[in-house]
């Protein structure tokens, strides 16, 4: 029992001793990258499994422990088990532990560095694929520079050309075109106040002339429609001749009923007034022949006035 806390010590060493390989492995990588990430890996994977293997180290113990202080029938047995047989199988345990750990983080060693590996690869692929498009963009602007250099240039030397063109023009050709069209333009004025006079003769003809003709045409049409007419009666002259002396009579009794119209318009009234008399005078001739046997007289009414009509006795003179 004195010898146990001892074992813990060298599992401590044995652990010691299989990690230490792989601290060593990571450090001879050349990029900052993988360091950070070999450094990240390793706090990640190795700290736990260390803190396990310190929960695990007591754990050899607390079995021996907790049978001691509780059953007094199991640690008789443990008494009488011979420290000789204890001592190989906790040894055994332990190196198969160890082996297991060091499988384990063999295999979690190899699994980081194929995946460095291939964060690598995948790195240096995206580093030679950015440096062949910056490539090709520098070589794209190159040949754009050198295209608009050249348009650039072409256009430059067209404009030199027409500069020193007008330049030309401008000292030599300009002043004596300017001369000649200052001469033309008087030759121009002078002509045309000389030949005003004619110009207005010219008109004057001119309207003449077109007037003539417009008479010409006009009589010319006159003349035709007459033809066409004369042509287009010829079939049709007598009933033409007939049609034309009855409308002149139609005209001429127009003429006479209207007048009769005016007359008998004129008389209307006159007769209208006597028919109205002579409906007042007449009477019945019963009335008439029987007057003092009938004795109609009109009635009197309310509203009518009263007439006496009493003959006055004339007195004698003597």
């Amino acid at each position: 029992m004195n010898r146990l806390p001892k074992r813990p010590g060298s599992h401590r060493l044995a652990t010691v001793h299989t990690f230490s390989p792989m601290a060593r492995v990571f450090p001879k990588s050349s990029l900052s990258d993988s360091r950070s990430t070999i450094h990240k890996f390793q706090t990640l994977d190795y700290v736990p499994e260390r803190r396990s293997k310190q929960k695990i180290r007591p754990s050899t113990l607390l079995p021996v422990l907790q049978t001691s202080g509780l059953k007094k029938t199991k640690a008789k047995t443990l008494t009488s088990i011979p420290a000789e047989y204890s001592k190989p199988t906790m040894l055994m345990t332990s190196q198969l532990r160890n082996l297991r750990e060091l499988h384990r983080a063999k295999s979690d060693s190899g699994k980081m560095q194929a995946n460095i590996r291939l964060m690598r690869k995948m790195l240096r692929n995206r580093q030679t694929s950015l440096q062949e498009l910056r490539n090709h963009e520098d070589f794209l602007t190159k040949l754009n520079q050198e295209q608009q250099v050249k348009w650039l240039n072409a256009k430059i030397k067209k404009t030199h050309e027409e500069v020193s063109f007008l330049s030309t023009y401008m000292d030599h050709e300009y002043p004596v075109k300017s001369v000649q069209i200052a001469s033309l333009v008087r030759q121009l004025r002078h002509v045309k106040d000389s030949q005003q006079d004619e110009l207005d003769d010219l008109d004057e003809m001119c309207k003449m002339v077109l007037r003539s003709l417009s008479d010409q045409i006009q009589m010319k049409k006159k003349m035709f429609l007459n033809t066409l007419v004369v042509k287009t009666q010829k079939p049709h002259q007598m009933a033409l001749l007939q049609k034309t002396r009855e409308n002149e009579n139609m005209v001429k009794n127009v003429d006479k009923f209207r007048k009769f119209i005016n007359q008998f318009e004129e008389e209307v009234p006159i007769l209208r007034a006597k028919v109205k008399q002579l409906q007042v005078q007449t009477q019945e001739p019963r009335e008439i022949v029987f007057a003092d046997v009938l004795l109609r007289k009109p009635k009197c009414t309310p509203d009518m006035d009263v007439i006496l009509d009493i003959p006055v006795e004339e007195l004698l003179p003597f």
